[in-house]
Protein backbone atom coordinates (compact mmCIF):
# COMPACT_ATOMS: atom_id res chain seq x y z
CA UNK A 1 0.00 0.00 0.00
CA UNK A 2 1.13 3.24 -0.68
CA UNK A 3 3.34 5.15 2.31
CA UNK A 4 1.69 8.78 3.18
CA UNK A 5 2.95 12.01 4.77
CA UNK A 6 0.83 13.79 7.69
CA UNK A 7 0.95 16.48 10.18
CA UNK A 8 -1.39 15.83 13.03
CA UNK A 9 -1.92 19.24 14.77
CA UNK A 10 -2.30 19.63 18.68
CA UNK A 11 -2.97 21.95 20.98
CA UNK A 12 1.33 23.14 21.81
CA UNK A 13 1.90 20.73 24.90
CA UNK A 14 0.70 17.99 23.56
CA UNK A 15 3.05 16.65 21.44
CA UNK A 16 4.64 13.99 22.98
CA UNK A 17 1.22 12.74 24.27
CA UNK A 18 0.38 12.67 20.43
CA UNK A 19 3.62 11.11 19.87
CA UNK A 20 2.61 8.04 22.58
CA UNK A 21 -1.21 7.55 20.81
CA UNK A 22 0.57 7.66 17.17
CA UNK A 23 2.68 4.54 17.95
CA UNK A 24 -0.21 2.78 19.39
CA UNK A 25 -1.85 3.31 16.07
CA UNK A 26 0.71 1.94 14.32
CA UNK A 27 1.81 5.48 12.41
CA UNK A 28 5.79 5.60 11.55
CA UNK A 29 8.66 8.38 10.87
CA UNK A 30 7.04 10.08 13.75
CA UNK A 31 8.70 13.49 15.02
CA UNK A 32 7.43 16.41 16.94
CA UNK A 33 7.45 20.18 16.35
CA UNK A 34 5.92 22.88 18.15
CA UNK A 35 1.91 22.19 17.76
CA UNK A 36 2.25 19.35 15.43
CA UNK A 37 3.64 15.77 14.89
CA UNK A 38 4.50 14.55 11.84
CA UNK A 39 4.27 10.86 10.87
CA UNK A 40 3.82 8.51 8.02
CA UNK A 41 1.58 5.53 6.90
CA UNK A 42 -0.89 4.23 4.82
CA UNK A 43 -4.70 5.69 3.83
CA UNK A 44 -5.56 3.13 6.78
CA UNK A 45 -3.48 5.29 8.70
CA UNK A 46 -5.04 7.79 7.91
CA UNK A 47 -8.25 6.90 9.08
CA UNK A 48 -7.54 4.94 11.99
CA UNK A 49 -5.97 8.25 13.36
CA UNK A 50 -9.02 10.62 12.56
CA UNK A 51 -11.63 7.89 14.18
CA UNK A 52 -9.31 6.37 17.29
CA UNK A 53 -7.24 9.35 18.73
CA UNK A 54 -8.40 11.48 21.70
CA UNK A 55 -5.31 14.04 22.14
CA UNK A 56 -5.08 15.00 17.93
CA UNK A 57 -7.16 17.90 16.97
CA UNK A 58 -6.56 17.45 12.98
CA UNK A 59 -5.05 15.79 10.46
CA UNK A 60 -3.54 17.02 7.37
CA UNK A 61 -1.84 15.61 4.54
CA UNK A 62 1.03 16.64 3.06
CA UNK A 63 0.86 16.73 -1.32
CA UNK A 64 3.58 18.84 -1.78
CA UNK A 65 7.08 20.31 -0.35
CA UNK A 66 9.36 22.16 -2.79
CA UNK A 67 10.69 26.07 -3.18
CA UNK A 68 8.32 29.01 -4.28
CA UNK A 69 9.58 32.26 -4.60
CA UNK A 70 6.98 33.22 -7.33
CA UNK A 71 3.41 33.14 -8.52
CA UNK A 72 4.47 30.74 -11.26
CA UNK A 73 6.32 28.74 -9.10
CA UNK A 74 3.20 28.33 -6.78
CA UNK A 75 1.20 27.20 -9.81
CA UNK A 76 4.17 24.56 -11.17
CA UNK A 77 3.63 23.05 -7.21
CA UNK A 78 -0.11 22.91 -7.70
CA UNK A 79 0.14 21.63 -11.02
CA UNK A 80 2.00 18.45 -9.41
CA UNK A 81 -1.02 17.43 -7.28
CA UNK A 82 -3.53 15.09 -9.22
CA UNK A 83 -6.03 17.25 -7.43
CA UNK A 84 -8.78 14.86 -8.82
CA UNK A 85 -8.27 12.38 -5.79
CA UNK A 86 -9.44 14.97 -3.32
CA UNK A 87 -11.62 17.75 -4.89
CA UNK A 88 -15.02 17.43 -7.25
CA UNK A 89 -16.56 19.85 -9.81
CA UNK A 90 -18.00 22.86 -7.80
CA UNK A 91 -17.45 21.57 -4.26
CA UNK A 92 -16.59 24.41 -1.86
CA UNK A 93 -13.19 24.75 -0.80
CA UNK A 94 -11.51 27.12 1.97
CA UNK A 95 -7.51 28.16 1.89
CA UNK A 96 -5.60 29.12 4.38
CA UNK A 97 -2.26 30.44 4.08
CA UNK A 98 0.75 31.28 6.09
CA UNK A 99 4.22 32.71 5.51
CA UNK A 100 7.35 33.54 7.06
CA UNK A 101 10.60 34.88 6.24
CA UNK A 102 9.80 34.17 2.30
CA UNK A 103 9.69 36.12 -0.74
CA UNK A 104 6.19 35.62 -1.14
CA UNK A 105 4.38 37.29 1.70
CA UNK A 106 0.86 38.86 0.81
CA UNK A 107 -1.40 35.99 1.96
CA UNK A 108 -4.44 37.03 0.30
CA UNK A 109 -2.24 37.21 -3.21
CA UNK A 110 -1.45 33.66 -2.54
CA UNK A 111 -5.16 32.78 -1.50
CA UNK A 112 -6.38 33.95 -4.79
CA UNK A 113 -3.58 32.58 -6.82
CA UNK A 114 -4.51 28.48 -5.17
CA UNK A 115 -8.20 29.78 -5.86
CA UNK A 116 -8.09 30.94 -9.41
CA UNK A 117 -6.01 27.93 -10.05
CA UNK A 118 -8.35 25.59 -9.10
CA UNK A 119 -11.23 27.08 -10.51
CA UNK A 120 -9.78 26.34 -13.87
CA UNK A 121 -9.28 22.74 -13.09
CA UNK A 122 -11.02 20.02 -14.70
CA UNK A 123 -12.32 17.71 -11.61
CA UNK A 124 -14.41 14.64 -11.76
CA UNK A 125 -18.31 15.47 -10.75
CA UNK A 126 -19.34 14.62 -7.41
CA UNK A 127 -21.74 11.47 -6.67
CA UNK A 128 -23.03 12.92 -3.48
CA UNK A 129 -26.68 14.96 -3.17
CA UNK A 130 -24.94 19.02 -2.90
CA UNK A 131 -26.92 19.32 0.43
CA UNK A 132 -24.37 16.44 1.86
CA UNK A 133 -21.16 17.94 0.40
CA UNK A 134 -18.71 18.94 3.14
CA UNK A 135 -15.87 21.75 2.68
CA UNK A 136 -12.43 21.24 1.73
CA UNK A 137 -9.50 22.92 3.23
CA UNK A 138 -6.06 23.35 1.52
CA UNK A 139 -3.09 24.74 3.17
CA UNK A 140 -0.48 26.04 2.55
CA UNK A 141 2.95 27.16 4.30
CA UNK A 142 6.06 29.26 3.17
CA UNK A 143 8.75 29.21 5.42
CA UNK A 144 12.20 30.56 4.27
CA UNK A 145 10.87 30.10 0.71
CA UNK A 146 10.06 26.11 1.19
CA UNK A 147 6.56 25.16 0.27
CA UNK A 148 4.14 23.00 2.34
CA UNK A 149 1.01 22.41 0.32
CA UNK A 150 -1.55 20.05 2.15
CA UNK A 151 -5.42 19.62 2.24
CA UNK A 152 -7.23 18.66 6.00
CA UNK A 153 -8.88 14.78 6.28
CA UNK A 154 -10.56 15.80 9.27
CA UNK A 155 -13.26 18.16 8.61
CA UNK A 156 -14.39 19.58 11.90
CA UNK A 157 -11.78 19.76 14.46
CA UNK A 158 -11.49 16.50 16.19
CA UNK A 159 -11.81 17.61 19.78
CA UNK A 160 -15.79 18.47 18.59
CA UNK A 161 -17.18 15.09 19.73
CA UNK A 162 -20.38 16.36 19.36
CA UNK A 163 -21.28 15.57 23.12
CA UNK A 164 -20.60 19.14 24.59
CA UNK A 165 -23.56 21.01 23.61
CA UNK A 166 -23.35 22.73 27.20
CA UNK A 167 -21.10 24.56 28.72
CA UNK A 168 -19.88 26.77 31.68
CA UNK A 169 -17.56 28.95 31.82
CA UNK A 170 -13.84 28.35 30.04
CA UNK A 171 -14.63 24.80 29.67
CA UNK A 172 -11.52 22.89 28.89
CA UNK A 173 -11.25 21.19 25.46
CA UNK A 174 -11.84 17.71 24.84
CA UNK A 175 -8.04 16.77 24.01
CA UNK A 176 -6.73 18.67 26.51
CA UNK A 177 -8.69 16.58 29.02
CA UNK A 178 -8.16 13.26 27.16
CA UNK A 179 -3.93 14.72 27.04
CA UNK A 180 -4.18 15.13 31.00
CA UNK A 181 -5.53 11.72 31.74
CA UNK A 182 -3.12 10.21 29.34
CA UNK A 183 -0.21 11.98 31.12
CA UNK A 184 -1.33 10.72 34.68
CA UNK A 185 -1.34 6.95 32.98
CA UNK A 186 -5.01 6.43 34.42
CA UNK A 187 -5.73 2.77 33.98
CA UNK A 188 -9.60 2.23 33.91
CA UNK A 189 -9.77 -1.30 35.36
CA UNK A 190 -7.69 -0.98 38.15
CA UNK A 191 -8.36 2.44 38.94
CA UNK A 192 -11.28 5.10 40.81
CA UNK A 193 -11.38 8.13 38.93
CA UNK A 194 -12.30 11.47 40.91
CA UNK A 195 -13.20 14.75 39.60
CA UNK A 196 -14.27 17.42 41.88
CA UNK A 197 -15.47 20.79 40.43
CA UNK A 198 -16.59 18.99 37.25
CA UNK A 199 -18.06 22.48 35.85
CA UNK A 200 -19.50 20.86 32.18
CA UNK A 201 -17.92 17.12 32.38
CA UNK A 202 -15.14 17.20 29.97
CA UNK A 203 -13.02 15.15 32.32
CA UNK A 204 -14.96 12.66 33.55
CA UNK A 205 -16.75 12.07 30.04
CA UNK A 206 -13.07 11.54 28.02
CA UNK A 207 -12.14 9.24 30.82
CA UNK A 208 -15.31 7.29 30.77
CA UNK A 209 -15.26 7.14 26.74
CA UNK A 210 -11.98 6.23 26.95
CA UNK A 211 -12.11 3.70 29.37
CA UNK A 212 -15.62 1.67 27.20
CA UNK A 213 -13.92 2.15 24.09
CA UNK A 214 -16.52 4.93 22.77
CA UNK A 215 -15.94 6.34 19.27
CA UNK A 216 -17.12 9.38 18.08
CA UNK A 217 -18.50 8.82 14.55
CA UNK A 218 -18.51 12.24 12.23
CA UNK A 219 -18.17 13.42 8.74
CA UNK A 220 -14.57 13.42 7.35
CA UNK A 221 -13.56 15.22 4.91
CA UNK A 222 -12.08 12.02 3.18
CA UNK A 223 -15.34 10.68 3.28
CA UNK A 224 -16.05 13.25 0.34
CA UNK A 225 -12.52 12.31 -1.93
CA UNK A 226 -13.55 10.75 -4.87
CA UNK A 227 -11.05 8.17 -4.49
CA UNK A 228 -12.33 7.32 -0.90
CA UNK A 229 -12.21 3.63 -0.17
CA UNK A 230 -15.04 2.53 1.14
CA UNK A 231 -13.96 -1.13 1.65
CA UNK A 232 -10.44 0.45 3.50
CA UNK A 233 -12.31 2.49 6.11
CA UNK A 234 -14.99 -0.09 6.61
CA UNK A 235 -12.16 -2.45 7.28
CA UNK A 236 -10.55 -0.48 9.99
CA UNK A 237 -14.22 0.10 11.43
CA UNK A 238 -14.21 -3.43 11.82
CA UNK A 239 -10.74 -3.86 13.55
CA UNK A 240 -11.04 -0.88 15.93
CA UNK A 241 -11.48 -1.89 19.54
CA UNK A 242 -15.64 -2.61 20.32
CA UNK A 243 -17.15 -0.54 22.66
CA UNK A 244 -17.76 -2.08 26.05
CA UNK A 245 -18.55 -2.11 29.52
CA UNK A 246 -15.72 -1.88 32.53
CA UNK A 247 -17.03 -3.81 34.98
CA UNK A 248 -14.03 -2.21 37.12
CA UNK A 249 -15.08 1.56 36.09
CA UNK A 250 -15.49 3.61 38.80
CA UNK A 251 -15.68 7.53 37.88
CA UNK A 252 -17.35 10.32 40.35
CA UNK A 253 -17.77 13.74 39.43
CA UNK A 254 -19.22 16.61 42.03
CA UNK A 255 -19.59 19.91 41.53
CA UNK A 256 -21.18 22.30 43.89
CA UNK A 257 -23.20 24.00 41.45
CA UNK A 258 -26.54 21.74 40.70
CA UNK A 259 -26.58 23.46 37.35
CA UNK A 260 -23.04 22.08 36.26
CA UNK A 261 -24.00 18.74 37.44
CA UNK A 262 -27.07 18.85 35.42
CA UNK A 263 -24.93 19.76 32.16
CA UNK A 264 -22.87 16.88 32.70
CA UNK A 265 -25.90 14.56 32.86
CA UNK A 266 -26.85 15.74 29.74
CA UNK A 267 -23.83 15.95 27.84
CA UNK A 268 -23.18 12.25 29.10
CA UNK A 269 -26.32 11.04 27.84
CA UNK A 270 -24.88 12.67 24.25
CA UNK A 271 -21.73 10.92 24.78
CA UNK A 272 -22.95 7.54 25.26
CA UNK A 273 -21.53 7.22 29.19
CA UNK A 274 -23.90 8.46 31.63
CA UNK A 275 -24.41 5.44 33.36
CA UNK A 276 -20.01 5.07 33.84
CA UNK A 277 -20.43 8.47 35.18
CA UNK A 278 -21.74 8.40 39.34
CA UNK A 279 -22.70 12.45 39.71
CA UNK A 280 -22.98 14.27 42.58
CA UNK A 281 -23.99 17.60 43.74
CA UNK A 282 -20.79 18.60 46.36
CA UNK A 283 -19.47 21.66 47.32
CA UNK A 284 -15.11 20.98 47.10
CA UNK A 285 -15.31 21.85 50.97
CA UNK A 286 -17.50 18.32 51.81
CA UNK A 287 -15.16 16.09 49.97
CA UNK A 288 -13.35 15.54 53.20
CA UNK A 289 -16.11 14.27 54.43
CA UNK A 290 -16.35 11.68 51.91
CA UNK A 291 -14.73 7.93 52.41
CA UNK A 292 -11.77 8.43 49.64
CA UNK A 293 -9.44 6.04 51.18
CA UNK A 294 -8.60 3.50 48.17
CA UNK A 295 -6.08 4.59 45.62
CA UNK A 296 -6.88 6.15 42.81
CA UNK A 297 -6.36 9.45 40.39
CA UNK A 298 -8.12 12.81 40.87
CA UNK A 299 -8.56 15.63 39.10
CA UNK A 300 -8.58 19.19 39.95
CA UNK A 301 -9.55 22.01 37.43
CA UNK A 302 -10.44 24.97 39.59
CA UNK A 303 -11.29 28.07 38.07
CA UNK A 304 -8.30 30.80 37.47
CA UNK A 305 -8.20 33.89 36.23
CA UNK A 306 -10.86 35.88 35.06
CA UNK A 307 -13.56 33.52 37.17
CA UNK A 308 -12.22 34.24 40.34
CA UNK A 309 -10.93 36.70 42.45
CA UNK A 310 -8.68 34.97 45.24
CA UNK A 311 -6.82 31.87 43.21
CA UNK A 312 -4.73 31.65 46.36
CA UNK A 313 -7.51 30.65 48.52
CA UNK A 314 -8.90 28.15 46.13
CA UNK A 315 -5.60 26.35 45.85
CA UNK A 316 -4.61 26.26 49.67
CA UNK A 317 -7.95 24.89 50.57
CA UNK A 318 -6.83 22.11 48.01
CA UNK A 319 -3.70 21.71 49.72
CA UNK A 320 -5.16 21.54 52.98
CA UNK A 321 -7.75 18.74 51.59
CA UNK A 322 -4.97 16.70 50.03
CA UNK A 323 -2.87 16.78 52.98
CA UNK A 324 -5.55 15.74 55.54
CA UNK A 325 -7.33 13.38 53.20
CA UNK A 326 -5.99 12.68 49.93
CA UNK A 327 -2.84 10.94 50.40
CA UNK A 328 -3.37 7.71 48.84
CA UNK A 329 -4.64 9.56 45.50
CA UNK A 330 -2.06 10.36 42.82
CA UNK A 331 -3.45 13.70 41.86
CA UNK A 332 -3.31 16.48 39.22
CA UNK A 333 -3.99 19.70 39.43
CA UNK A 334 -4.28 22.73 36.50
CA UNK A 335 -3.20 26.43 37.39
CA UNK A 336 -2.57 28.93 34.62
CA UNK A 337 1.25 29.43 33.54
CA UNK A 338 1.29 33.35 34.72
CA UNK A 339 0.11 32.80 37.83
CA UNK A 340 1.80 29.32 38.82
CA UNK A 341 4.48 30.22 41.34
CA UNK A 342 2.01 31.90 43.73
CA UNK A 343 -0.75 28.75 43.39
CA UNK A 344 2.10 26.30 43.74
CA UNK A 345 3.02 28.11 47.09
CA UNK A 346 -0.62 28.40 48.24
CA UNK A 347 -0.73 24.79 47.38
CA UNK A 348 2.25 24.18 49.83
CA UNK A 349 2.55 20.55 48.54
CA UNK A 350 5.57 18.29 46.95
CA UNK A 351 5.15 18.62 43.41
CA UNK A 352 6.57 14.64 41.52
CA UNK A 353 6.04 16.41 38.19
CA UNK A 354 4.46 19.15 35.68
CA UNK A 355 3.88 20.00 32.34
CA UNK A 356 2.64 22.76 30.16
CA UNK A 357 -0.55 22.82 28.15
CA UNK A 358 -2.27 25.44 25.65
CA UNK A 359 -5.66 26.18 26.61
CA UNK A 360 -7.54 29.23 25.55
CA UNK A 361 -4.59 30.78 23.76
CA UNK A 362 -2.48 30.73 27.31
CA UNK A 363 -0.50 27.97 28.89
CA UNK A 364 -1.68 26.48 31.88
CA UNK A 365 0.45 24.54 34.08
CA UNK A 366 -0.75 20.87 34.90
CA UNK A 367 1.21 19.41 38.22
CA UNK A 368 0.96 15.96 39.44
CA UNK A 369 0.92 16.28 43.44
CA UNK A 370 -0.22 12.77 45.91
CA UNK A 371 1.25 10.22 46.05
CA UNK A 372 3.83 9.18 42.93
CA UNK A 373 3.45 6.43 40.58
CA UNK A 374 4.91 3.12 41.41
CA UNK A 375 6.82 1.90 38.35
Amino acid sequence: MANYHFYAVVLPGLEELAVEELQTLAAQSITSGNGYVRFSGTQDTMYRVNLRSRCITRVMLSLQRCQVMSIDQLHHALSQIDWGRYLTQGCAVKFHVATTHSRLMHTGKLEDAMDQYIQSLSLPNSMEDGNNAIEQKIHLYLNNNRCDIRIDTSGERLDKRGYRLESGKAPVRETLAAAVLRWMQWVPSAEPLWVPMCGSGTFAIEAAQMATHTITHRDYAFLHWPTMNMKSWQRVLKKSPKRKSCAMLSIEASDSNIAAIQITKNNAERAGVVDSIQLEQCALKALQIGEITSPGVMIFNPPYNDRITDPDRIYFQIGEMIRNHFKEQRIAILMPSSNHHACKKALGLPIHRSTRMMHGGKYIEVIQVGKSLEL
